[in-house]
């Protein structure tokens, strides 16, 4: 009985290890960064899946409005 519990304890364990590393890597995980933008510093977040019949809009917002 107490192989049993350590087997199931092992299982529990990987399975929780698996489900975290597809979260933090997985194809859906969206893509983060910076560049420089001449003097500034852009941050970004790109998704990488969109669930609608339409194409995903893509915006990036800067506080430069010389930027266009």
């Amino acid at each position: 009985m107490k192989n049993n519990k350590t087997l199931w304890i092992i299982a529990l364990v990987i399975t929780l290890a698996s489900a975290i590393y597809q979260y933090a890597t997985g194809p859906t995980y969206p893509i983060r960064g910076k560049t420089a933008l001449g003097s500034n510093t852009v941050e970004y977040k790109l998704k990488r899946s969109h669930g609608g019949e339409t194409d995903h809009e893509v915006k990036v917002t800067i506080a430069d409005t010389t930027v266009t």
